[in-house]
C-alpha cells in the first residue's frame, strides 16, 4: 500500500517543528499504543497527566508526549478540546476496533489474511494452558453458528421476497 505523505506544523512557543505524517489511520507504533492505552484507561487526559504516567515506566520529555500526542491528534486517533487553560485529549475511537483493525492488518501482512496459521502458531508456541485452548474452542464454535445462522437467515429472506414477486 503506498502512503502519500504530507507534513504538520507543529508550533509551541519555544520552538517551531516539522512533522512527517502518514494520512489516515496507519497502525499504531509502539510509542503511540502506549500512550493510547494510558488515554484509553483514564477516559480522557491532559498531556501533563500521560506524561507523569509515562514517567513512571521511563524517561522521556515532556515535548516528547506533547510531540506524539498532537501526532495522534492529527492521524484522527484523539480529540483535543480546551478545559480549564489546558487541552484534554480524549480517544475518538474504542480500544477494542483499534486493536480490532491492527490484529486485522498484521493477520493480513504477515498471514496473507489467513487466522488459521496465526491460531496454530499461538497454540503450538505459545504458553497456553487448556482453560485458554477450550475458551478458544468455544469462541470458534459460538463464531461458526452465528455464521450459520446469518446464512440461514439470508436464504430465508430471498425465498420470502421471491414469493412476494
Amino acid at each position: 500500500m503506498n502512503w502519500l505523505s504530507t507534513n504538520v506544523l507543529v508550533l509551541s512557543q519555544e520552538s517551531a517543528a516539522e512533522i512527517h505524517v502518514k494520512p489516515g489511520k496507519a497502525v499504531l507504533t509502539d510509542q503511540e499504543l502506549e500512550i493510547m492505552k494510558i488515554v484509553w484507561s483514564r477516559g480522557s487526559s491532559t498531556v501533563r497527566e500521560v506524561y507523569e504516567e509515562l514517567l513512571k515506566r521511563r524517561k522521556i520529555a515532556y515535548t516528547t508526549v506533547m510531540t506524539m500526542m498532537g501526532i495522534l491528534e492529527q492521524k484522527g486517533r484523539l480529540r483535543k478540546s480546551e478545559q480549564a487553560r489546558a487541552f484534554v485529549y480524549t480517544p475518538s475511537e474504542p480500544q477494542t476496533k483499534v486493536v480490532g483493525s491492527m490484529v486485522q492488518e498484521f493477520v493480513k501482512r504477515v498471514f496473507n489474511g489467513s487466522a488459521k496459521p496465526l491460531l496454530v502458531h499461538l497454540v503450538e508456541n505459545m504458553d497456553v494452558d487448556g482453560a485458554q485452548i477450550e475458551e478458544i474452542s468455544e469462541l470458534l464454535k459460538e463464531k461458526k453458528l452465528l455464521k450459520e445462522n446469518l446464512k440461514e437467515n439470508l436464504k430465508e429472506n430471498l425465498k420470502e421476497k421471491r414469493r412476494k414477486k
